[in-house]
């Protein structure tokens, strides 16, 4: 572990600290104004078109680390019997190794863990999740649901450094019950699904395909060295 002097002193020796997010640019641009900062998110590969997916069927995808699992935690306790309260035919896929965290079975949810195909999940999910109630850095899983073309409902944990960008393309509250509506209004409405994918796809295009998140680092790269 290191402390923030060790952390900015060590970053102080690089001649460019390639950032994943908006938010810790900002941090070495006013930490460390001697050293490059460049914005180098994950980039992403956006599908064609929007994918709906089928009613009643939500998705959470996230490898065993404790914000997924405490997040996933939260929302089982506290939003998830109130979506099936509303919807007793909701169904939650779970995917990935954070399923190894719940021993218990939950009405409703399929701890899948480790799946052969992802991609059809996704097809198959009419909303992705991302409950998270603390982390840092970029949110994979976010942008990786946005370039799916799927609906997104999110904490606002899940959009920090991408708030801005995401607006209007996301639902997000930190509130329970909100959450639990936000689901089961969209687990009922196509329509409304497909309106949010196509503004998630329009986010992804512009600001984390492949393209755009390469811009800066290649002018870098291409830089006179003088």
């Amino acid at each position: 572990m290191l402390s923030k002097a060790e952390e900015i002193f060590l970053l102080g020796q690089a001649q460019a600290v390639f950032a994943i997010q908006a938010n810790e640019k900002a941090f070495v641009e006013q930490h460390v104004p001697g050293t490059r900062s460049i914005l180098v998110p994950m980039p992403a590969d956006p599908v064609e078109k929007p994918e709906p997916g089928l009613d009643d069927r939500i998705l959470f995808v996230g490898s065993l680390t404790a914000p997924n699992v405490v997040g996933l935690r939260w929302f089982l306790s506290e939003v998830w019997p109130q979506v099936r309260a509303s919807r007793p035919h909701a169904q939650l896929l779970v995917a990935g190794t954070v399923s190894r965290a719940f021993a218990e079975p939950v009405a409703g949810v399929n701890f899948a863990g480790l799946i052969p195909d992802l991609g059809e999940a996704y097809r198959e999910a009419g909303v992705v999740i991302s409950p998270l109630t603390f982390g840092s850095g970029l949110k994979i899983k976010l942008i990786e649901a946005m370039a799916k073309g799927k609906a997104v409902v999110a904490t606002p944990i899940t959009l920090q450094g991408v708030e801005q960008h995401c607006e209007g393309a996301v639902h997000s509250t930190s509130c329970a019950s909100k959450f639990a509506d936000l689901v089961a209004a969209l687990v009922v409405d196509p329509c409304e699904r497909k309106r949010m994918g196509a503004k998630a796809l329009g986010v992804v295009r512009e600001h984390f395909a492949v393209e755009p998140v390469h811009k800066d680092l290649r002018q870098w790269l291409n830089a006179d060295p003088d």
